[in-house]
């Protein structure tokens, strides 16, 4: 399923031109490595922080459903 996932990501991603973005200059390479990075900090916080509120996680409800 993973697998499956990165490579519609990726065909979206291909589609939309933002693949360009890797091979851009080094400014615009480092940026988009800065936002993702925020990006996962940014959702890693969010569920450290709804766990300790007790609402469950997409990972949770997920898991809870399988």
């Amino acid at each position: 399923m993973g697998t499956q996932t990165a490579t519609l990501v990726s065909g979206a991603l291909t589609s939309l031109g933002v693949t360009a973005l890797v091979t851009a200059p080094q400014v615009v390479y480092q940026t988009l490595r800065w936002a993702g990075a925020a990006y996962l900090l940014w959702k890693a916080t969010c569920m450290i922080h709804d766990t300790f509120r007790g609402r469950p996680t997409d990972a949770a409800t997920i898991s809870r459903t399988t």
